[in-house]
């Protein structure tokens, strides 16, 4: 599906208009009047990552797929992966950026992961 389509959606669904969309995701108004009236199909990473935060949309529902559940089966037992989910989902995506970075120092490193990761990357 197209992304204004989508975008038309997700406005459609929260019952907002562009200028909130722009305001939300701090775009101009403009930026998001001209996705919709040009008809966009795809955008630059940098809007869509706006517009999925000034949204509360993954990145996954703009490209028009399911959304993912942040937290797995597996995790919900663990309450210091549960405490990690809970800090990321406060942070903006600079900051989510950040994270993943910092996610893949410590495990490219080796020292830092469970050994059975480390067996499956040998």
């Amino acid at each position: 599906m197209d992304f204004y389509l989508i975008l038309q959606e997700i406005m459609e669904e929260k019952n907002i208009n562009i200028p909130t969309v722009a305001r939300k995701s701090g775009l101009s108004d403009g930026t998001v009047r001209s996705i919709i009236k040009r008809k966009q199909k795809n955008v630059a990473l940098e809007v869509a990552f706006k517009l999925s935060n000034g949204l509360n949309v993954s990145l996954e529902r703009l490209n028009g797929l399911p959304e993912k559940e942040l937290v797995s089966t597996t995790t919900e037992s663990n309450p210091k992966i549960q405490l990690l989910v809970k800090k990321a989902e406060s942070l903006n995506n600079q900051g989510i950026l950040k994270l993943i970075e910092y996610a893949d120092d410590l495990t490219s490193s080796g020292k830092y992961t469970r050994i059975e990761i480390q067996e499956k990357a040998i």
